[in-house]
């Protein structure tokens, strides 16, 4: 009963910081990328991602991101930046589900805002696919995990999981 109770509390707790930001973002944000502002210019993404956008992001046209699992060649996704906060970038901010990547962890986030999961999952895949220009056994090479949100899935809520077609990781 205990552990129901303590389920319950931590729903109502991510429930309330989910709809503290959701309602707190603007209807419509204007749509903005790192070739368009400069340092002085700020940003909001819709999730209190708000910060001037720095201008020593990468400028080549591809990048090399390196892992335990090897190097891959993605495509320089810091041209389309939408927001930063702290090491992480906004690079993708659908309606259903946001795109980030974490500099300092070499780590790409897809998180799920909406249901049904399965679905946007694949959608928030296939367009990270194609913002990288890699394929899917690259992308199992990348560090990228995915978690929903309570209003997508409260059952999912809190843990992370691999792409859905990478192999689980051996824990």
């Amino acid at each position: 009963m205990r552990k129901y109770f303590l389920l319950i509390i931590v729903i109502i707790i991510v429930s309330s910081v989910v709809v503290y930001f959701w309602l707190g973002r603007p209807a419509n944000p204007p749509p903005a990328t790192a070739s368009n502002l400069n340092s002085e210019n700020q940003v909001s993404a819709g999730l209190n991602i708000i910060s001037s956008l720095p201008r020593n992001y990468p400028v080549s046209e591809t990048l090399t991101l390196g892992t335990s699992r090897g190097a891959v060649t993605v495509k320089n996704f810091y041209k389309n930046v939408i927001g930063q906060e702290g090491d992480t970038v906004l690079i993708e901010n659908a309606k259903d589900y946001r795109l980030t990547y974490n500099m300092s962890q070499s780590s790409f986030w897809i998180f799920i805002l909406n249901g049904p999961v399965t679905a946007v999952l694949n959608a928030a895949e296939s367009d990270l696919l194609k913002i990288l220009n890699i394929s899917q056994q690259e992308a199992c090479l990348l560090n990228i995990t995915w978690s929903a949100a309570p209003a997508a899935d409260a059952k999912l809520a809190g843990e992370t999981f691999p792409l859905s077609f990478c192999p689980p990781a051996v824990k």
